[in-house]
């Protein structure tokens, strides 16, 4: 039997690959728009290596065992997405602040980077553990980002962070909507009444396509 990770930890590796991609990719992007020349071959690689981990590690999220372990109401990809994306920014952000910390100039930037960075992976892997405490610190770290990107010296670094946290800010969001779609689906597909021709009891029990539209709804 081949042995299969926890969704736990299948989340923390693509956040710790979506950590490496995502700031090459940016890099990339400057260098086309602002120089007007190809990235070095090196990121190229980097990229095609993380992207390949990607795509290879993906079905492991939809495993029985992973459904089994992460099984919100509604909604599933998007929570997933939420997590990682919180788990990959705050490993983005602690990286960007140990390279910070050798410069003296730059403590409030790396102090405030680093209070972002630790809740920021701790809501993400509370979100994969289905604990509403993951949900409330991703909002509060989110709502705490603009007083601290205010407070940080380097100007440059406020729209990127406060993008950056807009996967933790969103996590709210998703649970008011899997709830209100879960309700609706539920209603929508309320087993209907049945009675036996042969029997005088009547029984609810739905039927295919009931069974069909409230396992899609759970997805």
């Amino acid at each position: 039997m081949r042995w299969r990770p926890p969704i736990l930890l299948t989340a923390i590796a693509r956040a710790i690959v979506w950590a490496a991609l995502l700031p090459n990719f940016y890099v990339t992007v400057l260098l086309l728009l602002a120089m007007g020349h190809a990235p070095p071959l090196r990121t190229i690689v980097e990229m095609a290596l993380a992207v390949g981990a990607l795509v290879v590690t993906r079905p492991l999220l939809a495993t029985e065992r992973a459904r089994s372990q992460f099984a919100p109401l509604a909604l599933r990809p998007w929570f997933l997405a939420s997590a990682i994306g919180a788990m990959a920014t705050g490993i983005t952000l602690a990286r960007l602040a140990q390279s910070f910390s050798h410069f003296p100039m730059l403590a409030r930037d790396t102090i405030g980077l680093a209070v972002l960075a630790v809740p920021l992976v701790v809501a993400g892997a509370g979100v994969i553990r289905m604990r509403a405490w993951g949900v409330v610190l991703g909002a509060l770290t989110a709502r705490g980002s603009i007083p601290i990107v205010s407070w940080m010296r380097d100007s440059l670094l406020t729209l990127p962070v406060l993008l950056a946290c807009a996967p933790a800010a969103l996590m709210p969001a998703l649970v008011v909507a899997a709830r209100t779609r879960n309700q609706a689906v539920a209603y929508r597909v309320a087993p209907r009444l049945r009675v036996a021709a042969d029997d005088d009891s009547a029984t609810m029990e739905p039927c295919a396509e009931e069974e069909a539209a409230l396992a899609h709804a759970a997805q």
